[in-house]
């Protein structure tokens, strides 16, 4: 009988331990996507590929290849110029949506970002899931939407 409840005792306390491990705020999401959209957006002229390698592990490759488009547009003038950007948020990021998406927990964030060297303020929105459990944290970008306004 005494086995059989601390059986049920270790059960009971691995479930908690296991649940905590993986349990993360929204508070956790937020600042997570928006440190990661500040890191995407922080580029220079002398950036080289592998400079990149590292952020482009926080996101899907459809999502990156976004990343890459909107960059490209850009490249010749942050080169040309020697720009350094400089990324601030206009607005603090907000969960507009969460839930399950192919069996992970999922989340969408919605952000403004101004970048005064390139005189363009960006929305985004973009789908976090917590795909990577043996990562902390395990999230990555899954998909993104950008709105640019140039001014």
């Amino acid at each position: 009988m005494k086995t059989m409840h601390y059986i049920r005792f270790a059960c009971a306390i691995s479930l908690v331990i296991s649940s905590l491990a993986y349990d993360y705020t929204d508070r956790d999401v937020l600042s997570w996507a928006q440190q990661t959209l500040m890191e995407t957006l922080s580029a220079s002229y002398n950036d080289k590929p592998a400079d990149n390698e590292a952020i482009q592990k926080k996101y899907y490759s459809a999502a990156w290849d976004q990343m890459v488009n909107f960059f490209h547009e850009k490249l010749d003038l942050i080169r040309s110029q020697q720009l350094t950007l400089h990324p601030r948020p206009l607005t603090n990021p907000v969960i507009v949506a969460s839930g399950q998406l192919a069996g992970f927990q999922s989340w969408r964030v919605d952000q403004i970002f101004n970048i005064p060297e390139l005189r363009a303020n960006i929305r985004f929105s973009v789908l976090v899931i917590n795909a990577k459990p043996d990562e902390d944290p395990p999230f990555l970008i899954e998909s993104l939407n950008m709105q640019v306004e140039n001014y």
